[in-house]
């Protein structure tokens, strides 16, 4: 019903910095699930992209754009 009002959704799809290796733990693997899981269990097409963080040493996060349908004006 979301997708009735709005041509896309921009979600986070991840809760922290990419993690380092030393950071690559069950937890955050868990935390990085819950925010991609939802639209790919619902079958959504979803892009992500990257977005650079200030003052953590090169690190970045990601936003997803999530449409209803492949053919959805949105990503045209």
């Amino acid at each position: 019903s979301l997708f009735s009002e709005y041509d896309y959704v921009v979600l986070p799809a991840a809760p922290c910095p990419a993690p380092t290796k030393a950071d690559c733990t069950l937890e955050t693997r868990n935390r990085i699930l819950a925010c991609t899981v939802p639209a790919s269990m619902a079958s959504l097409p979803v892009l992500a992209l990257p977005v650079p963080l200030p003052d953590t040493g090169g690190l970045s996060t990601a936003l997803q754009v999530v449409v209803p349908t492949i053919h959805s004006p949105a990503i045209r």
